[in-house]
């Protein structure tokens, strides 16, 4: 029998004295705790098509279980093809293929490199900056009702327009994988949007794969044609993982199939989480580590209303080869409550004062202490003033850049605020 590799899995191929080929389809290989499982098919090929004759997903190990798919496939067969290709023969080939199929569909899809000390490596490239890696795994995850949606829209509008109103892009196909929404309220989502980024008439370049209520493993192979017909170039949007249908969020297996799955993309993927864990605040994603563990960077979403503008911080948790990166902040600007985001723009300074961090809040805190003060007082006067604990004041007044030591008044040290030059206001 002679065997072929697929980006499907693996095909073996095996002439007949009826002068057509019997064939074994092994599909959906995949290791299970329980051993190797796959969709296995056999079919007689005339060269101008397939016939399947049996097919059925299980453990391929399994004796019973393959002895039962061929028997069933061997009734189909008329009395010459019966006899061209005896059971005991057909058990016996479905056997050797099985056997012999997990070996060479991992050994032929593994390479084994090792780097040349010229060679330089390739560079780090961002299709987003600095939140998506070409090539890289991103986990967005927030609240219910934060506007992560809008948000992820927009950067699928974004990089596929190659539109840089709100961050640094490089222009790329974008397939969203929505399986929550109705694709009538993504098109509205889409137009003001594009309308919001300054780019009213243009098209956006994304493409929809609608699956509302479907599973991720659903939509698994059409997200890879799609990818085939790109040469492998683009990123994939999933919105949302919530959504997801692998099983409890919780399980570890759960979170290492969702990773595996979109890995096996072979592409760049960017993943809207659908809660933050209650457990851990919102700094985590709600559910197994491994969700978290398996991604390239993780950013934590938050929201905040003021005067009906939706500020939005984003905040990196989790980053592989990207270093520390400030937060960033973005306001929504709507119309009214019922209609699409009329405009997106970077929030101005102090625009969201929740979505700070709490020792920027102190900084502030801090500071404006100091300057209600008439612009000079000691740690213990900041204290009594703010109610902040005292090692913390103390340690951004010795440490942060905005102070400075005035003479003393006796034993007292006192503070001030470096000046802001007038430029820089």
């Amino acid at each position: 029998m002679h065997p072929e590799v697929t980006e499907q899995g693996v095909r073996w191929l095996m002439d007949l004295p009826t002068g057509e080929r019997a064939v074994f389809y092994y599909h959906e290989i995949r290791r299970e705790k329980t051993g190797v499982h796959a969709l296995v098919a056999i079919a007689l090929s005339d060269g101008s098509g397939d016939t399947i004759l049996a097919h059925d997903t299980f453990n391929i190990g399994r004796h019973a279980d393959r002895t039962r798919v061929a028997n069933a496939a061997h009734k189909q067969l008329g009395e010459v093809h019966k006899a061209a290709w005896e059971l005991i023969v057909m058990q016996h080939d479905l056997d050797t293929t099985a056997l012999a199929t997990p070996k060479m569909w991992e050994e032929q899809r593994i390479e084994v490199v090792r780097y040349d000390a010229v060679q330089a490596p390739p560079s780090l490239t961002f299709a987003l900056e600095p939140f998506i890696i070409n090539g890289g795994g991103t986990i967005f995850f927030a609240p219910g009702g934060s506007g992560k949606s809008y948000l992820l829209q927009a950067i699928a509008c974004s990089v596929a327009s190659g539109n840089s109103t709100l961050w640094t892009v490089t222009a790329c196909p974008v397939l969203y994988i929505n399986i929550e929404r109705d694709g009538g309220s993504m098109h509205r989502r889409e137009r003001a949007l594009m309308k919001a980024l300054g780019h009213e008439a243009e098209e956006s370049g994304v493409d929809y794969l609608h699956a509302r209520g479907m599973s991720l493993k659903s939509v698994e192979r059409t997200a890879k044609r799609w990818l085939r017909d790109h040469d492998g170039y683009g990123g994939v949007m999933l919105d949302s993982l919530s959504r997801g249908g692998l099983g409890s969020l919780n399980d570890d297996e759960v979170a290492n199939t969702f990773t595996d799955t979109l890995n096996g993309l072979q592409s760049s993927w960017w993943a809207a989480i659908g809660h933050t864990s209650k457990g851990g605040g919102e700094k985590n994603v709600f559910g197994s580590v491994h969700f978290e563990n398996g991604a390239d960077v993780a950013v934590q979403v938050k929201s905040d209303q003021q005067q009906g503008v939706l500020g939005l911080g984003l905040t990196i948790t989790k980053a592989n080869d990207i270093g520390k990166r400030p937060s960033q902040y973005l306001a929504f600007e709507f119309s009214d409550e019922n209609s699409p985001v009329s405009r997106m723009r970077h929030a101005r300074d102090g625009e969201f004062p929740d979505l700070l961090p709490q020792a920027v809040k102190e900084l502030d805190t801090v500071r404006e202490a100091i300057l209600s003060l008439g612009g000079a007082a000691t740690a213990n006067e900041i204290v009594e003033a703010t109610g902040l604990n005292r090692s913390n004041v103390s340690d951004k007044l010795n440490k942060g850049q905005q102070f400075v030591k005035l003479p003393k008044d006796g034993r007292s040290q006192p503070y001030g605020v470096v000046a802001v030059p007038e430029d820089d206001e």
